[in-house]
Protein backbone atom coordinates (compact mmCIF):
# COMPACT_ATOMS: atom_id res chain seq x y z
CA UNK A 1 0.00 0.00 0.00
CA UNK A 2 1.37 3.41 -0.96
CA UNK A 3 0.88 6.19 1.55
CA UNK A 4 1.54 9.37 -0.44
CA UNK A 5 -0.51 12.49 0.36
CA UNK A 6 -2.34 13.90 -2.68
CA UNK A 7 -1.98 17.61 -3.47
CA UNK A 8 -4.96 19.94 -3.73
CA UNK A 9 -5.79 22.27 -6.65
CA UNK A 10 -3.40 24.89 -5.29
CA UNK A 11 -0.57 22.36 -5.01
CA UNK A 12 -0.79 22.12 -1.20
CA UNK A 13 -1.60 18.99 0.78
CA UNK A 14 -4.66 19.52 3.00
CA UNK A 15 -4.05 19.39 6.75
CA UNK A 16 -6.57 16.58 7.29
CA UNK A 17 -4.54 14.39 4.91
CA UNK A 18 -1.39 14.98 6.99
CA UNK A 19 -3.36 14.19 10.14
CA UNK A 20 -4.68 10.97 8.60
CA UNK A 21 -1.17 9.98 7.52
CA UNK A 22 0.14 10.60 11.04
CA UNK A 23 -2.58 8.40 12.54
CA UNK A 24 -1.75 5.59 10.08
CA UNK A 25 1.96 5.77 10.94
CA UNK A 26 1.25 5.72 14.69
CA UNK A 27 -0.99 2.66 14.33
CA UNK A 28 1.66 0.82 12.30
CA UNK A 29 4.33 1.75 14.84
CA UNK A 30 2.36 0.41 17.79
CA UNK A 31 1.56 -2.82 15.94
CA UNK A 32 5.19 -3.50 15.01
CA UNK A 33 6.45 -2.58 18.47
CA UNK A 34 3.97 -4.91 20.20
CA UNK A 35 4.95 -7.83 17.99
CA UNK A 36 8.63 -7.25 18.66
CA UNK A 37 8.10 -7.06 22.42
CA UNK A 38 6.03 -10.26 22.40
CA UNK A 39 8.72 -12.10 20.43
CA UNK A 40 11.49 -10.96 22.76
CA UNK A 41 9.48 -11.85 25.86
CA UNK A 42 8.39 -15.30 24.72
CA UNK A 43 11.67 -16.52 23.21
CA UNK A 44 13.94 -16.82 26.28
CA UNK A 45 11.08 -17.93 28.54
CA UNK A 46 10.21 -20.83 26.24
CA UNK A 47 13.84 -21.81 25.93
CA UNK A 48 14.33 -21.64 29.70
CA UNK A 49 11.21 -23.72 30.35
CA UNK A 50 12.36 -26.34 27.85
CA UNK A 51 15.81 -26.45 29.44
CA UNK A 52 14.32 -26.86 32.92
CA UNK A 53 12.02 -29.59 31.66
CA UNK A 54 14.99 -31.43 30.18
CA UNK A 55 16.99 -30.93 33.37
CA UNK A 56 14.23 -32.31 35.58
CA UNK A 57 13.80 -35.26 33.23
CA UNK A 58 17.54 -35.97 33.33
CA UNK A 59 17.86 -35.94 37.13
CA UNK A 60 18.15 -39.43 38.58
CA UNK A 61 19.09 -40.78 41.97
CA UNK A 62 21.98 -42.69 40.49
CA UNK A 63 23.31 -39.62 38.70
CA UNK A 64 23.26 -37.52 41.84
CA UNK A 65 24.85 -40.21 43.93
CA UNK A 66 27.54 -41.00 41.38
CA UNK A 67 28.59 -37.65 39.99
CA UNK A 68 27.64 -35.08 42.62
CA UNK A 69 25.85 -31.76 42.21
CA UNK A 70 28.88 -29.98 40.73
CA UNK A 71 28.44 -31.74 37.39
CA UNK A 72 25.08 -30.06 36.85
CA UNK A 73 22.08 -31.47 34.94
CA UNK A 74 22.23 -31.74 31.16
CA UNK A 75 20.55 -28.97 29.19
CA UNK A 76 21.56 -26.18 31.57
CA UNK A 77 24.77 -24.20 31.93
CA UNK A 78 27.06 -24.96 34.86
CA UNK A 79 26.01 -21.79 36.65
CA UNK A 80 23.49 -21.60 39.49
CA UNK A 81 20.41 -23.76 38.71
CA UNK A 82 16.96 -22.25 38.55
CA UNK A 83 14.41 -22.62 41.34
CA UNK A 84 12.72 -25.50 39.49
CA UNK A 85 15.92 -27.50 39.07
CA UNK A 86 17.06 -26.72 42.63
CA UNK A 87 13.88 -28.21 44.05
CA UNK A 88 14.14 -31.26 41.79
CA UNK A 89 17.76 -31.85 42.76
CA UNK A 90 16.92 -31.46 46.45
CA UNK A 91 14.07 -33.96 46.15
CA UNK A 92 16.24 -36.52 44.38
CA UNK A 93 19.08 -36.02 46.88
CA UNK A 94 16.65 -36.51 49.76
CA UNK A 95 15.73 -39.90 48.33
CA UNK A 96 19.42 -40.88 48.31
CA UNK A 97 19.95 -39.76 51.89
CA UNK A 98 16.71 -40.96 53.47
CA UNK A 99 16.35 -44.16 55.53
CA UNK A 100 14.87 -46.98 53.48
CA UNK A 101 12.45 -49.79 54.07
CA UNK A 102 14.09 -53.12 53.23
CA UNK A 103 10.89 -55.08 53.71
CA UNK A 104 12.40 -57.69 56.05
CA UNK A 105 9.51 -59.25 58.01
CA UNK A 106 9.19 -58.15 61.63
CA UNK A 107 10.11 -61.06 63.95
CA UNK A 108 7.35 -62.72 65.94
CA UNK A 109 6.98 -61.96 69.63
CA UNK A 110 8.68 -58.58 69.25
CA UNK A 111 6.30 -56.68 71.49
CA UNK A 112 3.42 -54.31 70.82
CA UNK A 113 2.84 -50.63 70.11
CA UNK A 114 5.32 -47.95 69.15
CA UNK A 115 8.81 -49.42 69.53
CA UNK A 116 12.27 -50.13 68.15
CA UNK A 117 13.09 -53.79 67.56
CA UNK A 118 16.71 -54.93 67.33
CA UNK A 119 17.59 -58.54 66.49
CA UNK A 120 21.18 -59.56 67.23
CA UNK A 121 21.20 -62.79 65.22
CA UNK A 122 20.40 -60.96 61.98
CA UNK A 123 21.86 -57.54 62.87
CA UNK A 124 18.68 -55.85 61.71
CA UNK A 125 16.55 -53.07 63.14
CA UNK A 126 12.83 -52.28 62.75
CA UNK A 127 11.02 -49.06 63.67
CA UNK A 128 7.38 -49.78 64.45
CA UNK A 129 4.55 -47.25 64.79
CA UNK A 130 1.77 -47.40 67.37
CA UNK A 131 -0.56 -49.27 64.97
CA UNK A 132 1.99 -52.04 64.50
CA UNK A 133 3.09 -51.01 61.00
CA UNK A 134 6.82 -51.01 60.22
CA UNK A 135 7.99 -47.52 59.27
CA UNK A 136 11.65 -48.34 58.62
CA UNK A 137 13.89 -51.39 58.72
CA UNK A 138 17.56 -51.62 57.81
CA UNK A 139 20.80 -53.50 58.61
CA UNK A 140 22.92 -52.42 61.57
CA UNK A 141 26.09 -53.57 63.31
CA UNK A 142 26.20 -54.61 66.95
CA UNK A 143 27.84 -57.06 69.32
CA UNK A 144 26.32 -60.55 69.54
CA UNK A 145 25.07 -61.33 73.03
CA UNK A 146 25.16 -57.76 74.27
CA UNK A 147 23.01 -56.12 75.48
CA UNK A 148 20.95 -58.89 77.00
CA UNK A 149 17.68 -59.92 75.40
CA UNK A 150 14.80 -57.95 76.91
CA UNK A 151 12.62 -54.88 76.80
CA UNK A 152 14.12 -51.46 77.52
CA UNK A 153 13.17 -47.78 77.33
CA UNK A 154 15.06 -44.83 75.88
CA UNK A 155 16.42 -42.82 78.84
CA UNK A 156 18.76 -40.28 77.20
CA UNK A 157 19.66 -38.74 73.84
CA UNK A 158 22.76 -36.89 72.69
CA UNK A 159 23.65 -35.30 69.35
CA UNK A 160 27.36 -36.10 69.79
CA UNK A 161 29.19 -38.48 72.12
CA UNK A 162 32.69 -39.80 72.81
CA UNK A 163 34.02 -43.19 73.87
CA UNK A 164 37.49 -42.68 75.40
CA UNK A 165 37.89 -46.43 75.86
CA UNK A 166 37.65 -47.12 72.11
CA UNK A 167 39.05 -43.72 71.00
CA UNK A 168 36.04 -42.93 68.81
CA UNK A 169 33.36 -40.27 68.45
CA UNK A 170 29.85 -40.71 67.08
CA UNK A 171 26.60 -38.82 66.58
CA UNK A 172 22.85 -39.16 67.27
CA UNK A 173 23.14 -41.37 70.36
CA UNK A 174 19.86 -42.86 71.63
CA UNK A 175 20.62 -44.67 74.90
CA UNK A 176 18.35 -47.47 76.12
CA UNK A 177 20.52 -49.81 78.26
CA UNK A 178 23.41 -49.65 80.72
CA UNK A 179 26.77 -51.29 80.06
CA UNK A 180 29.50 -52.01 82.56
CA UNK A 181 30.78 -48.43 82.46
CA UNK A 182 28.92 -46.57 79.67
CA UNK A 183 25.36 -46.44 78.29
CA UNK A 184 24.40 -48.65 75.35
CA UNK A 185 22.39 -47.22 72.51
CA UNK A 186 21.87 -46.64 68.81
CA UNK A 187 24.18 -44.19 67.04
CA UNK A 188 26.01 -43.46 63.79
CA UNK A 189 29.09 -45.38 62.65
CA UNK A 190 31.90 -44.21 64.98
CA UNK A 191 34.86 -42.21 63.69
CA UNK A 192 38.43 -42.57 64.92
CA UNK A 193 39.65 -39.70 67.06
CA UNK A 194 42.24 -37.63 65.25
CA UNK A 195 41.65 -38.84 61.70
CA UNK A 196 37.85 -38.66 61.79
CA UNK A 197 37.64 -41.71 59.52
CA UNK A 198 34.73 -44.15 60.03
CA UNK A 199 35.75 -47.39 61.69
CA UNK A 200 33.69 -49.37 59.17
CA UNK A 201 31.98 -48.79 55.84
CA UNK A 202 28.24 -48.43 55.41
CA UNK A 203 28.27 -51.45 53.10
CA UNK A 204 29.54 -53.63 55.97
CA UNK A 205 26.53 -52.89 58.16
CA UNK A 206 24.73 -56.12 58.98
CA UNK A 207 27.94 -57.82 60.08
CA UNK A 208 28.30 -58.75 63.81
CA UNK A 209 31.56 -56.86 64.36
CA UNK A 210 30.45 -54.36 67.00
CA UNK A 211 32.27 -53.67 70.24
CA UNK A 212 30.94 -52.56 73.59
CA UNK A 213 27.28 -53.31 72.88
CA UNK A 214 26.10 -50.20 71.00
CA UNK A 215 24.30 -50.50 67.67
CA UNK A 216 25.84 -48.71 64.69
CA UNK A 217 23.84 -47.21 61.84
CA UNK A 218 24.34 -45.11 58.73
CA UNK A 219 24.49 -41.43 59.75
CA UNK A 220 21.22 -40.71 57.95
CA UNK A 221 19.48 -43.61 59.71
CA UNK A 222 20.94 -42.60 63.07
CA UNK A 223 19.75 -39.02 62.67
CA UNK A 224 16.29 -40.14 61.57
CA UNK A 225 15.95 -42.54 64.51
CA UNK A 226 17.17 -39.84 66.90
CA UNK A 227 14.32 -37.62 65.70
CA UNK A 228 11.72 -40.39 65.75
CA UNK A 229 12.54 -41.80 69.21
CA UNK A 230 11.39 -39.92 72.29
CA UNK A 231 12.21 -40.36 75.95
CA UNK A 232 10.58 -43.56 77.17
CA UNK A 233 10.26 -45.16 73.71
CA UNK A 234 10.24 -48.94 74.02
CA UNK A 235 13.25 -50.89 72.69
CA UNK A 236 12.95 -54.66 72.26
CA UNK A 237 16.19 -56.64 71.94
CA UNK A 238 15.87 -60.11 70.44
CA UNK A 239 18.42 -62.83 70.05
Amino acid sequence: MSVVPAAGPDGRVPRYVWALLLVVLLVLGFALGGSLRAALASGPTTASASAEARAVADISVGGLAGSGAAAGPRGLPRGAPTAVTQSAIAAAAAIVRSPVRRGVPLPAKSGFGRRIVYQESTMHLWVVDADGSVTRDYPVTGRPGWPMVGTYQVFSKSVTAVSPRYHVTFDWMVSFAHGHTLPIGFHSIPRWMGSGKPIQSESSLGAPIGLGGCVRQRPVDAKWLYTWASMGTTVVVLR
